[in-house]
């Protein structure tokens, strides 16, 4: 019980400084009346924006920061399956890529420096390199 509580209490926490620091929420609807966007302002540089499969599962979601992608970008199936995981600085895309093939038998992991791929994997589900591939 005294778990549950705390929990309670931390996620109350959480919830109230994430609606402190978001000023307003957008959110566009389909003619179905089905959510396929929300845009959270963070401040007037800043917001994150979410967008949503036809059956309200999460498709995309990420930041900009002075109307640039920016860090880590999350795109999921329609089961919710994380199927990338991309990274930008400032419109800039950098770090090391993951995205799942559709078969989800292998996955590409590229690497980028200064928005210029500098290396590309053909992974396995096992974690084993398949092939090496000159970006």
């Amino acid at each position: 019980m005294k778990t549950l509580l705390s929990i309670l209490f931390f996620s109350l926490i959480f919830l109230t400084a994430i609606s402190l620091h978001a000023k307003d929420i957008y959110t566009v609807y389909n003619e179905k009346g089905n959510k396929v966007k929300e845009v959270v302002q963070i401040d007037e540089k800043n917001h994150k924006v979410v967008k949503y499969h036809e059956n309200g599962a999460i498709e995309e979601q990420g930041y900009y920061k002075n109307g640039e992608k920016n860090a880590c970008w999350l795109r999921y199936d329609e089961k919710g399956n994380c199927i990338s995981r991309v990274y930008f600085d400032k419109g800039v895309r950098t770090g090391v890529w993951n995205i799942q093939a559709y078969n989800g038998t292998y996955s590409y992991q590229i690497a980028y420096e200064d928005d210029k791929a500098i290396q590309i994997k053909k992974i396995a589900v096992s974690g084993k390199v398949l092939e090496e591939i000159e970006p």
